[in-house]
């Protein structure tokens, strides 16, 4: 039994969003799938929102 190692998310962007994404993607020579996983990865570290799910445990850890 092989484990699935990623999983697809689709979705979709406002036009302005969506020329800068693709601006990006031809500027640094990523593939549009990079490009995203990094995004999220920088959103997910930065978490603006404060979502709980995406806190770890020791989400405070070093602040003070």
């Amino acid at each position: 039994m092989t484990s699935k190692t990623s999983e697809a998310f689709a979705g979709r962007l406002p036009a302005d969003e969506a020329a800068l994404l693709k601006a990006a993607i031809e500027e640094s020579a990523e593939t549009e799938s990079e490009i995203v996983r990094r995004a999220l990865r920088f959103y997910i570290r930065k978490n603006p929102d404060y979502l709980k799910a995406l806190r770890s445990p020791d989400f405070l850890e070093g602040w003070f």
